[in-house]
């Protein structure tokens, strides 16, 4: 299950849909990157470090 949120620069975030998803074989960009994650750039990772996903965050309340 994963969770999505709608917000904005004016708003705090708010969970409005939470659907069933799965996990593709393949990995990110359907194996293109040989199933690895494309390195993040200095700026996004920066941007991350100030604006961190709380772990299981994304997690739907319900079954």
């Amino acid at each position: 299950m994963v969770k999505v949120w709608l917000t904005g620069t004016a708003t705090t975030a708010v969970p409005v849909m939470c659907v069933k998803a799965h996990v593709e074989p393949l990995g990110p960009d359907l194996g293109k990157y040989g199933g690895e994650y494309v390195t993040l750039s200095p700026k996004l990772k920066e941007y991350l470090k100030q604006h961190p996903i709380p772990y299981d965050s994304w997690k739907c309340d319900k079954p």
